[in-house]
């Protein structure tokens, strides 16, 4: 049975995680589910305090880690065998046009310029053309993944700063004449997933929701169906 937390152990949590803004979206008070003693949902409190922290902010003092090149290379490897969902999906979703994201020029992403950099990958990048033209760099969840929402968001959050954003535009062709301002972050959340939980239960997390719009954040549902992908937009 998973151990209860109240408030007080909640706050004391995330203001000592956020020492390391880097590493933040890694901590432990992020993956928690459910409510504190008092009977307030974790990532409500987390989020109610992430604003008062201006956790936007906080998030932009991040410094970009310089990788010259972004974009993978991605023949000889996508028959590579894994058991992540996720990448798994990833490669299903490649090159595809998907509604309202756009197509998908490239998956798996790393953000490492350095072997010893402490960064991850970005699961998905869109080139998309309407309302108008944006790159977008999206966190993907997929086939029973625990993380929650706040987590995800966090994570998308933290990477868009790492991001060495004309570096990154000028890796792809598709980006050409592009601005910084032009990336935009995003989460596909499927279904299943607590995070795309979380997303349809918003109305019970209005701190959530705020945090969601505070941090630019789009987020989409997926669906594959006999490997076709539905896509649902999550109004905020």
């Amino acid at each position: 049975m998973a151990k209860t937390y109240s408030l007080k152990d909640t706050t004391e949590s995330l203001e000592k995680a956020l020492v390391d803004i880097n590493s933040f979206y890694n901590a432990n008070c992020l993956t928690w589910g459910g409510k504190t003693s008092e009977g307030f949902y974790y990532s409500e409190a987390i989020a109610e305090n992430l604003l008062r922290f201006g956790i936007k902010n906080r998030l932009s003092q991040i410094s970009p880690i310089q990788r010259k090149n972004y974009k993978v290379d991605h023949d000889g490897i996508t028959q590579r065998r894994t058991s992540r969902y996720e990448e798994i999906c990833a490669k299903e979703l490649y090159k595809r046009d998907l509604p309202d994201i756009g197509r998908i020029i490239d998956y798996q992403v790393p953000l490492k310029a350095f072997q010893a950099d402490k960064a991850g990958k970005i699961d998905l990048i869109s080139y998309r053309e309407n309302p108008k033209n944006d790159a977008l760099i999206i966190e993907l969840k997929f086939k029973g993944n625990k993380e929650t929402l706040l987590r995800a968001a966090l994570e998308i959050s933290t990477y868009y700063h790492m991001l060495s954003h004309e570096n990154f535009l000028a890796s792809y062709e598709e980006f050409t004449g592009f601005k910084p301002l032009d990336i935009k972050k995003a989460l596909l959340l499927g279904e299943g997933t607590r995070s795309y939980d979380d997303a349809r239960n918003l109305e019970n997390l209005p701190n959530v929701r705020r945090l969601m719009q505070e941090l630019e954040m789009e987020i989409y549902g997926l669906r594959l169906v006999e490997g076709h992908p539905e896509i649902e937009r999550i109004a905020l």
